[in-house]
């Protein structure tokens, strides 16, 4: 009898482990909530005015279920309409175009809307967009629209905190910054590329919430505004890729939350800043620094000076920056000698010091540097032997560019070591002898058909020049 009883209770919590199971599985295919029917004309509504390719499933009962839509799973008011393309902007296929319709507006509780890498065909931003409350996400990043003379619509967006209209053309808006400064709740924001020319100076503006700011490749001219500088909480700035001149401002200092400073690819000049160095928070990246002031605590992990017109020697205080795998300090005027407390850099991927005006040998402390990927000095004035060691320190390293220098005397057969190597640039210095024969066994550097691939480094850098050395038939240009 106890027995069966025993076995009785088995099959019944088999059974009941089973139904739940089954129940489990049905929930998770079916969504929780059923939408709400008002908010599913709306989006029906807002379907007529797009040119689309890709919403098969707009046309069930339950708007929950629909692609990009994401629904409150106690109340089926929808939250989230996530229509970025998937793709990036070269593939047209799959892109919305047409029009953004107002029935959006119906859609009081959305709190999230992506419309990113679409082409609405230069439409301007539907100012309805401000007439949604709850809205906290808004992402039109190259969604093909422009902005037109004014962004006051967006000043109602109160609970607003992230911003992205990246590729937007504001060319023609003049009060961009005076509406940003009235979103109380906004901490990023995202104007690259927007063809933006001014940044106007307001003195009473207020900017409490802004944590991070990026105005990358822009048409800003003038000198660092001063309106910048009452972005007090930021912790990420870039301004790179743009044309500010002049000297930066030694109110620096007041950015004293700030972590990562993007600066590169403008025309700043004089010497570097000082008040950089007092951001106790500056951290994994910088663009500027002077080594008196620099704090020792610091680990950086990139330094980007490129792109500017900064004079003055070569820095010398490596040795603080064990955990630094990035340099890029090409295009300015630097000058001097590399110091030897490069070596100290033992996690190095990465050095671009191209078109400077560097000069001395390369020092052999740069032995240490067991980790480089990629070197381009070209366009300096270093001298000397191009050392031997370097076949030898260097095992991954895929890319030396060292072309329009001083470098005399043999090619060093222990370049033959450097067996990842795939371009390499060594034209225009004074090397003699002939090219090493045992470069035909370099296999990384075998291009089929004499073509030039593109190299794409995971350190940041791009490199799409002419190859100079290639096949077993081009060699090498010296």
């Amino acid at each position: 009898m106890e027995k069966s009883s025993y076995f009785a209770a088995l099959i019944v919590l088999f059974l009941l482990t089973i139904i739940n199971v089954s129940s489990s599985s049905t929930s998770r295919d079916l969504p929780k909530v059923i939408c709400i029917e008002t908010e599913r004309e709306a989006l029906l509504s807002f379907k007529k005015g797009l040119i689309d390719h890709s919403l098969p499933s707009w046309n069930e009962d339950n708007c929950c279920a629909w692609m990009g839509v994401q629904c409150d799973n106690v109340t089926g008011h929808i939250l989230q309409l996530d229509l970025r393309s998937p793709y990036d902007y070269t593939y047209l296929g799959s892109r919305f175009g047409g029009e953004v319709n107002s029935a959006l507006s119906e859609l009081k509780q959305l709190n999230y809307l992506d419309l990113s890498l679409n082409n609405f065909g230069g439409i301007l931003v539907p100012p309805f967009l401000g007439s949604l409350p709850n809205l906290k996400w808004l992402k039109l990043s190259r969604a093909g629209c422009v902005g037109g003379k004014s962004l006051r619509w967006a000043t109602n967006l109160s609970s607003l905190q992230e911003l992205d209209m990246s590729g937007l053309d504001l060319s023609n808006t003049s009060d961009w910054l005076q509406v940003i400064s009235m979103l109380p709740s906004l901490v990023v924001l995202h104007l690259s590329n927007c063809s933006l020319d001014k940044i106007h100076f307001l003195p009473n503006a207020s900017f409490t919430s802004l944590l991070k700011l990026d105005l990358t490749h822009n048409q800003f001219t003038s000198l660092m505004p001063n309106s910048l500088y009452n972005l007090t909480r930021l912790v990420l700035l870039d301004l790179s890729y743009n044309r500010f001149r002049g000297p930066i401002h030694s109110s620096l200092n007041f950015f004293s939350s700030l972590e990562r400073l993007y600066l590169s690819n403008n025309n700043f000049t004089g010497s570097l800043p000082k008040g950089i160095g007092l951001l106790s928070k500056l951290e994994r990246s910088i663009s500027h620094f002077p080594c008196n002031q620099m704090n020792k605590s610091y680990y950086l992990n990139i330094v980007n000076l490129s792109g500017n017109h900064f004079s003055g020697e070569f820095p010398p205080c490596w040795m603080d920056w064990p955990l630094l795998k990035l340099i890029n300090m090409e295009n300015n005027n630097l000058k001097g000698t590399i110091p030897s407390s490069v070596g100290s850099l033992v996690s190095l991927k990465s050095l671009n010091l191209r078109n400077n005006s560097l000069h001395g040998e390369l020092p052999s402390s740069m032995q240490n540097w067991t980790r480089l990927i990629m070197m381009h000095i070209g366009g300096n004035k270093f001298s000397g032997n191009i050392p031997t060691w370097m076949g030898k320190s260097f095992p991954d390293l895929r890319s030396l560019v060292l072309h329009s220098n001083k470098f005399d005397g043999a090619i060093p057969l222990e370049l033959c070591h450097l067996t990842s190597l795939q371009i390499l640039d060594l034209s225009h210095n004074h090397l003699s002898e002939a090219i090493p024969r045992c470069f035909n066994n370099l296999s990384a550097m075998t291009i089929p058909q004499n073509t030039c691939p593109l190299y794409r480094f995971h350190i940041s850098f791009r490199f799409d020049r002419k190859c100079i050395a290639g096949d077993k038939r081009n060699k090498a240009e010296i």
